[in-house]
């Protein structure tokens, strides 16, 4: 996948918005392959898995991806879709 959408946005994002479709769970996703890597994720924790993602991240937003990871894994309480999504196209 690119690192980047058509609309130069991130393609490695913390939450979804709202309605977006799910086509592979996270259990299923064994793999994660951009530009910069591969990022490989069975097994691993949420942590360890927001983790790889950012290491193949597109360096514009590796930081962003980093800080939002962050937040969303220390204080889960805090992941609401709406919110996210708020902050997500705020900083970006």
């Amino acid at each position: 996948m690119c690192s980047k959408n058509s609309h130069g946005e991130s393609s490695i994002v913390p939450v979804l918005r709202k309605g977006s479709a799910v086509v592979a769970t996270r259990a299923h996703m064994h793999y994660v392959v951009t530009e910069y890597g591969i990022a490989y994720l069975f097994g691993k924790s949420l942590r360890q898995r927001a983790h790889a993602l950012i290491q193949i991240a597109h360096p514009d937003f590796s930081r962003l991806t980093f800080l939002l990871s962050l937040l969303f894994t220390l204080h889960s309480s805090l992941a609401l879709p709406f919110f996210a999504s708020s902050i997500i196209h705020a900083i970006a």
